[in-house]
């Protein structure tokens, strides 16, 4: 194993005071996030270690909400225990993963910042990185054993889907309904950046894989 990190993903209505859209944020831890390179920063800066209320922000949500760096804007959601909340956010920075539709949606914040937007203490997911795909299962199967009871876990390959779709199309194809097209794409890291997540008790771990695509921004898929 070569490293986890935990995330929180959450969905409500973001607001400039004028306007509200719907977002959908991945809540991650900022140290980890930074060195995962999911995402390609367009302007500001990344998440800061030690700021609750600091996001980023899609390219296509900053630009319908006119937001920049600096900005101030209010994150609304539902807590766990069903009752609404708010919360005021700054703009570190705008970022865009390749993916125009989840970048009209996109929102990234500190895991600690998510918990107290949604009044609760638990993450969601762990994510498991490896040293190698050939340990998948091997890891897997003993992460299950030891937990049998008590979590749930997938490797990357049952949720990377849209990876399957690119292997596929291999050769300079347009995704439909993505606008990401890949020229000649082969798939690097792949091994050295595979992982799976897992599930403690009350907590949900689905397994991604993050991958470097040749011809586009690397993402976490």
């Amino acid at each position: 194993m070569r490293t986890t990190a935990a995330q929180i993903t959450l969905m409500g209505l973001i607001s400039n005071g004028d306007k509200s859209e719907t977002y959908i944020a991945t809540a991650v831890e900022p140290r980890k996030d930074r060195e995962s390179e999911s995402h390609r920063l367009v302007s500001g800066t990344q998440l800061p270690d030690h700021e609750l209320d600091a996001i980023l922000i899609g390219a296509g949500l900053a630009k319908s909400m006119k937001a920049k760096p600096g900005d101030y804007l209010t994150l609304m959601t539902t807590t766990v225990t069903g009752s609404l909340n708010a919360m005021d956010v700054r703009v570190a920075g705008v970022i865009t993963t390749g993916v125009r539709e989840y970048d009209d949606r996109a929102i990234k914040m500190p895991i600690e910042g998510a918990q107290q937007l949604l009044q609760t203490a638990k993450i969601e997911k762990l994510l498991v990185f490896l040293k190698t795909t050939e340990d998948t299962a091997a890891v897997e199967a003993s992460i299950r054993q030891k937990y049998a009871t008590t979590l749930e876990s997938k490797d990357w390959s049952q949720l990377a889907s849209f990876y399957h779709q690119v292997v596929m199309l291999y050769n300079g194809t347009t995704l439909a309904g993505t606008n990401a097209t890949f020229t000649n794409a082969t798939t690097t890291n792949a091994t050295s950046t595979n992982a799976f997540s897992t599930n403690f008790a009350a907590t949900n771990f689905t397994c991604q894989l993050p991958c470097n695509i040749t011809g586009s921004p690397s993402g976490v898929w």
